[in-house]
């Protein structure tokens, strides 16, 4: 079991739509979120 399956569920919410970006290649739209995105959601759990 997890340490911390707080910080594990903020992580896994879901991201509101403004940001997600997309992108096409090779035919295919791609939907994904920056690393960024991710640092700050990590960083707004103040569980550093």
């Amino acid at each position: 079991m997890t340490q911390h399956p707080d910080l594990f569920a903020a992580l896994a919410a879901p991201f509101d739509p403004e940001e997600v970006k997309l992108r096409s290649q090779a035919g295919r739209q791609l939907h994904y979120v920056t690393a960024r995105t991710v640092m700050n959601r990590r960083a707004s759990r103040n569980d550093a």
